[in-house]
């Protein structure tokens, strides 16, 4: 859609732009909602805070990370 993970926290929140998105992810206060990344759309919707990948920025062929 355009936009990186911290301008979509920040969206989810009623919030506009990445500042507030980074603020979110690395200070959450109350009832912050983050988003589920999934492939499979029947997967539901839980609200739990994003882990960190150990290979960000990195993609391997033939490897989902």
């Amino acid at each position: 859609g355009g936009k990186d993970i911290y301008e979509l926290i920040a969206e989810m929140n009623g919030f506009v732009g990445r500042d507030e998105g980074i603020n979110i992810y690395f200070h959450p206060i109350g009832d912050m909602k983050f988003p589920n990344l999934v492939i499979d759309k029947s997967i539901e919707w839980e609200n739990q805070l994003l882990l960190d990948c150990p290979d960000q920025g990195h993609f391997y062929e033939g490897i989902l990370i």
